[in-house]
């Protein structure tokens, strides 16, 4: 699965994400190129990160992880009605209504996750990997739903986080994506579906706060050209890639 020969790839890693609530007027970003390619077009074309790395568990089980992140599709196009569905499923009517993603321009950014096992012991049950792209700051700005297969939603033990606001798990091998949704993403004429970079990409061994076993190597990363062009300047970009983490985004709070 490891993509080193097909992509030019960096470094990444992931944290307990940030992220970056999209301006409630006119986002003074970058305007989109008409030349880039249409939401409709290939998933390859339609990529803006894309992340690599080998978890290893304690008992030497260990699964080689792809994370391809989409360019954000605005929640009226056709395209993108799968991913409103899941979203809205996931969330609830409490959370997330059709209405609201309606008129509220909201973008929805797929998240493909898939995980393969090699050599050796099957990956431990008990051991989840965090995913890290929980949305954080203004609460109702962002949200965030899982299909079914290897990613499961965690209940937060504090009580404190519903099922759209905390970090996903990865469970084992298998395939499934994720969808974040993001208030505001195409509420702007000039700038539309920049504002996939104010999140973080990845994974983790952080488990609400808590480190399990897990180390990760071979972390490799490629922030795409239409990854750069589809990017709200003023947000930051980061990578980060050590034997905890694996992601890419915006800057971790501190």
């Amino acid at each position: 699965m490891k993509r080193a020969a097909l992509l030019t790839i960096a470094a990444v890693a992931v944290l307990a994400a940030g992220c970056a609530t999209p301006p409630t007027t006119g986002p003074s970003a970058t305007p989109t190129d008409p030349a880039l390619p249409s939401p409709t077009a290939t998933p390859a074309e339609n990529i803006v990160l894309s992340i690599d790395t080998i978890a290893t568990a304690q008992d030497g089980a260990a699964l080689d992880i792809a994370v391809d992140v989409h360019r954000s599709l605005d929640v009226a196009d056709p395209a993108a009605s799968e991913l409103r569905a899941t979203l809205t499923d996931a969330c609830g009517p409490d959370f997330v209504t059709d209405e609201k993603l309606d008129s509220e321009s909201w973008g929805l950014v797929r998240m493909d996750v898939a995980a393969e096992a090699t050599d050796g012991p099957a990956w431990p049950a008990e051991v989840p990997l965090s995913l890290v792209t929980a949305p954080r700051g203004d609460p109702g700005a962002a949200a965030i739903g899982a299909s079914a297969g290897p990613i499961e939603t965690p209940p937060d033990p504090a009580g404190e986080l519903g099922p759209c606001l905390v970090d996903h798990q990865l469970t084992g091998e298998g395939e499934g994506y994720l969808v974040l949704g993001i208030r505001g993403d195409f509420e702007s004429e000039d700038a539309q579906g920049v504002f996939w970079n104010g999140y973080r990409y990845g994974v983790s061994s952080l488990i609400f706060g808590e480190r399990t076993d897990v180390t990760f190597s071979e972390c490799l990363i490629e922030k795409t050209p239409l990854g750069d062009q589809l990017a709200a300047p003023e947000i930051g970009y980061t990578e980060q890639a050590n034997a905890t983490e694996c992601s890419a985004g915006v800057p971790p709070a501190a």
